[in-house]
């Protein structure tokens, strides 16, 4: 078993002399980076709202599920190249759509 680590003396988080820390800064690029992360969900949502429920279906078993487009295929009843035919679809609708 490993013995914890006492991080106050690992990392010296003091900063450099003549340095202030900017909070406010800091504050800024969080929210834009939170902002950012909130719009990209909310456009993923639209876009997913968009599509068929097999494009969904097919969709959720290959990134979420992580199957392969064989095991969709066999699944749903249908071709491994129809399986990506409509991922491709879907891919080229996201793309024109993120324009």
């Amino acid at each position: 078993m490993s013995k914890p680590v006492d991080v106050s003396t690992s990392y010296n988080m003091s900063k450099p002399e003549g340095m202030k820390w900017n909070v406010s800064a800091t504050r800024t690029i969080a929210i834009n980076a939170e902002r950012e992360t909130m719009e990209k969900h909310l456009w993923l949502n639209q876009f997913l709202s968009t599509l068929s429920t097999r494009e969904l279906d097919i969709i959720n078993r290959h990134f979420y599920d992580d199957l392969t487009q064989a095991e969709i295929g066999k699944a749903m009843g249908i071709s491994q190249a129809m399986v990506s035919k409509i991922i491709a679809g879907v891919i080229k609708k996201a793309r024109n759509g993120s324009n």
